[in-house]
């Protein structure tokens, strides 16, 4: 029974993620989808769910919302690339996020973006330039401008790490009730 726990543990460490490394762009499921974009500065969340919800026509409110500040160590360059950044958001998997600009970017005067996340969930990925929405191109200066990562809750998915956890600890209760049996 020992060597069955240690052989899943070891299997468990395997399986866990590191993010300390950079991606390529089809390991992260390609650029999200650009919705829209517009002026909203000093909002607060039920200014930006609001807007939200205006494009989207849904009817998130702020339980669905978690809004996040960033620094530029909070996004990851993609390899390969110079202005596409990834931000491992995993433990919520949204279907859409928005990201704030901070002040120094306007170029024009744009600081909200609203993206559906399309790729895989457990990463919100951004180009800077060429954002594009109702005939207007824009870029974001660099990633030091995101101040804000703003995501809308999906529905949960257990992590396959939770799941091995969760498995070995009924085996080893199934094996550990079979013990006291005999």
């Amino acid at each position: 029974m020992k060597r069955i726990l240690g052989v899943l543990l070891g299997l468990g460490l395997l399986v866990m993620p590191v993010m300390s490394q950079a991606l390529s762009l089809d390991q992260v499921g390609g650029v999200d989808n650009l919705l829209a974009f517009a002026l909203l500065p000093n909002s607060g969340d039920q200014t930006e769910i609001n807007w939200v919800n205006g494009i989207l026509g849904t009817a998130f409110t702020t339980a669905d919302y978690d809004k996040e500040t960033t620094t530029t160590t909070d996004w990851t360059k993609i390899d390969n690339t110079t202005t596409i950044y990834f931000n491992n958001v995993a433990d919520v998997r949204p279907e859409y996020f928005l990201i704030k600009v901070g002040a120094g970017n306007k170029d024009p005067q744009y600081d909200t973006f609203l993206y559906e996340n399309i790729g895989d969930l457990d990463y919100a990925v951004i180009n800077l330039t060429g954002l594009t929405y109702e005939d207007v191109t824009i870029n974001i200066k660099n990633i030091g401008k995101v101040s804000h990562l703003g995501t809308f809750d999906s529905a949960p998915v257990p992590e396959p790490a939770t799941m091995l956890l969760l498995g070995s600890g009924l085996v080893g209760l199934a094996g550990f009730r079979k013990r006291f049996k005999k």
